[in-house]
């Protein structure tokens, strides 16, 4: 039951942006017998490119720090979305202690940052 509820709120990750073409992030799931594989969609066209010029970032941090600094980039990014502003198109349900890998937790984190400088917005100060 604990397993069908975790993947119940992994699927609604994005679920509030499923019909907007608006929509940025999307969290995907795969389960392989014992184990679940996590998986980060982007929507966000212009994403790729920009990821593929930063790519170098991932080897100088943990992934604690990724983690840590996920947890407060989602949390600003839900107030923000609750508060109704319009480039905040849905929520992020970002569990702090379920474990995404480096991969997931580095793509989101780079996520973040793309957002911070494609909208001219900080959502957080360092």
């Amino acid at each position: 039951m604990r397993k069908l509820l975790l993947i119940i709120g992994l699927i609604a990750f994005i679920a509030t942006c499923s019909a907007q073409d608006k929509k940025s992030l999307q969290l995907k799931h795969n389960n392989h017998k014992d184990s679940i594989e996590y998986e980060l969609i982007i929507f966000d066209i212009g994403f790729d490119s920009w990821f593929i010029t930063r790519d170098n970032e991932s080897n100088k941090r943990s992934i604690k720090y990724y983690e840590l600094k996920n947890q407060i980039y989602v949390a600003e990014w839900n107030r923000l979305y609750r508060a109704g502003r319009r480039e905040f198109d849905c929520s992020i349900n970002y569990e702090s202690t379920t474990n995404y890998g480096f991969d997931l937790n580095y793509k989101l984190y780079m996520y973040f940052k793309y957002f911070e400088e494609k909208n001219k917005i900080k959502l957080i100060h360092p």
